[in-house]
């Protein structure tokens, strides 16, 4: 598996928890980067 693949995981699974409020990564106010608003949108 390519490390790149993996990541994405890692992004889908956290992407799941942003409904529930959010992304516990991310300070308050933050904003995730375009590339991963892109991916969740999909």
């Amino acid at each position: 598996m390519e490390p790149r693949a993996i990541s994405d995981i890692a992004a889908d699974l956290r992407a799941l928890g942003v409904s529930r409020g959010p992304a516990p990564r991310l300070p308050n106010g933050a904003r995730p980067s375009n590339e991963m608003l892109d991916r969740w949108a999909r």
